[in-house]
């Protein structure tokens, strides 16, 4: 039951913003939460900040993204970097995997469907190949421990129970 309040209370903070966005775009959060258990993710303070920056460029209202950008800097936060990697110039503009305005028509065209995955794409991730080479290499080295662990506490296991029925 906490984790459904939870979520409701996230909805509540966001849907302002949410409304906005529904009508001429779609926005991909999925990238900037954070996690918190298996199937709950959050959005920091900073996180909601910038989600509302980004509606606010939308809106044309760059003053308020310049005091943010501002505060962030004076404050030696990291997020003004995120920002301004994504809206170089301090202007809206579509990012891949993150947020696409589209038109009615567009929308229309889907049947109507918000997915925001439709509209808006997946960002380019680094795979990070290398680590996961490393971390599989690692993964497998340690099965190979257990399972031979495994077999050791098996037969123990069954000399005990030899023992045990004579």
């Amino acid at each position: 039951m906490a984790q459904l309040e939870h979520i409701e209370a996230i909805e509540r903070r966001l849907w302002s913003a949410a409304d906005t966005l529904r009508a001429n775009s779609n926005f991909a959060a999925r990238n900037v939460y954070r996690k918190v258990m298996r199937k709950i993710n959050d959005f920091s303070p900073e996180q909601e900040q910038n989600l509302l920056a980004i509606v606010w460029l939308y809106r044309g209202e760059t003053a308020r993204y310049r005091e943010l950008l501002a505060a962030y800097r004076k404050n030696g936060e990291e997020e003004a970097a995120w920002l301004e990697e994504r809206f170089p110039d301090g202007r809206y503009r579509d990012v891949e995997g993150l947020v696409k305005a589209v038109s009615l028509d567009e929308i229309a065209a889907n049947d109507w469907s918000l997915t925001p995955g439709r509209y808006v794409g997946v960002a380019e991730t680094d795979d990070g190949e290398e680590d996961f080479a490393e971390r599989f290499a690692a993964l497998h080295e340690e099965l190979r421990a257990l399972n031979a662990e495994a077999a050791k506490l098996a037969k123990k296991i069954d000399a005990n129970f030899k023992e045990l029925m004579g």
